[in-house]
């Protein structure tokens, strides 16, 4: 980063193994955001704090194949959270068709649409 810009380090946010983690304050919603796990969701387990809402902000697949898809789904299903919110990043390609369409017979990084 040039010029006038400095990055800062955060001080808001935590691993759930991190002694600074504040508790939960009674009326406020706590958000855990996470994104680019490109697969490796499930190595998050026991670093996700407690939180009311999880946020996965994209790529949580490699390139959106289906059975990719369904794992992430399985493991978001089975997280605590009482609200989840995923945006589909482009490598989850699979979520727009046209997109792949548009690719042509070898589809995005050979993903066709049989695949999605």
């Amino acid at each position: 980063v040039g010029g006038s810009q400095k990055l800062l380090e955060s001080t808001r946010v935590f691993r759930a193994d991190d002694p600074k983690l504040p508790p939960p304050k009674q009326g406020m919603v706590r958000f855990v955001c996470i994104s680019d796990t490109h697969g490796c969701h499930r190595s998050l387990d026991s670093l996700l704090p407690r939180g009311d809402v999880l946020l996965h902000a994209g790529d949580f697949s490699c390139i959106g194949r289906r059975r990719e898809v369904e794992d992430f789904a399985a493991w978001l299903g089975s997280l605590p959270y009482a609200r989840k919110i995923v945006i589909a990043g482009n490598h989850d390609a699979s979520f727009d068709k046209a997109f792949i369409e548009e690719c042509g017979a070898g589809g995005f990084h050979g993903l066709s649409l049989q695949e999605a």
